[in-house]
């Protein structure tokens, strides 16, 4: 991947280079695979190889922990796993594409709400949010919710992006603030200080992580990731 790390050519050198000096342990060898996500492509293979070649020359020793498996290697590839898996967003029940068959029990534990901080009837013809970027059909029922992209919810999602409300689901409108952002509620019921499932479930609807990603046209890891300490955490067991 040229992130970290030494190329295969370079790597039996520095192995023994570490083995014989008496300040280091190796205690593990790992590799990662570029593609992993992608069962059918090429260099996985090639890769794989590579580090299996690597380890037959040097020969570890049986308590050198050896590893090249991440979430998406469990779910692509079922052989051969070596010692440790590395699990990543698996756990999370996030990943960048449809769960294998034999995974599919394994469901989000990852939420994002909040709640209806305003509510307000907006007239036809009006504009909604910066630049106008949304103007009102007809007589509109609209709610704000105090969550922006100065807390991670990605502002890609204006005017595209949609929430749970009384589970059901609505559409944002307008552009996403730093703090906030506007959701039309005019085909359903929606007030001050109902609960806004933005990431997660809500009756029988949900929104996934996989959605957001889809709308923001990156991948489910970095939505994952985006939230920050503005947002505080409830941990349920």
């Amino acid at each position: 991947m040229g992130r970290i790390g030494v190329k295969p050519n370079t790597a039996i050198s520095l192995y023994k280079y570490l083995k014989d000096q008496k300040c280091f342990i190796v205690k593990g060898i790992f590799s990662h695979l570029a593609c992993a996500d992608q069962k059918d492509h090429p260099i996985n293979i090639f890769q794989i190889k590579t580090f299996d070649d690597f380890l037959n020359k040097i020969k570890p020793d049986k308590s050198t922990i050896l590893h090249i498996a991440n979430s998406a290697y469990l779910c692509n590839f079922e052989n051969d796993l070596k010692d440790m898996v590395r699990l990543g967003a698996l756990p999370f029940g996030c990943y960048s594409k449809d769960l294998p068959e034999k995974f599919e029990s394994i469901k989000s534990i990852f939420s994002v709400k909040s709640k209806v901080s305003y509510f307000k009837i907006v007239e036809k013809d009006q504009g909604i949010s910066y630049g106008y970027s949304f103007i009102t059909k007809a007589k509109s029922r609209v709610v704000t919710i105090p969550v922006g992209y100065g807390d991670g919810y990605s502002r890609s999602l204006s005017n595209i992006g949609s929430v749970l409300i009384r589970g059901k689901k609505f559409p944002i409108i307008g552009t996403v603030c730093m703090d906030q952002f506007m959701v039309d509620v005019s085909k359903g019921d929606a007030y001050i200080g109902d609960e806004v499932v933005l990431i997660g479930r809500q009756k029988n609807k949900e929104i996934t992580i996989k959605e957001i990603a889809t709308n923001c046209k990156t991948i489910s890891y970095e939505i994952l990731c985006s939230f920050n300490e503005r947002l505080p955490r409830v941990y349920k067991d």
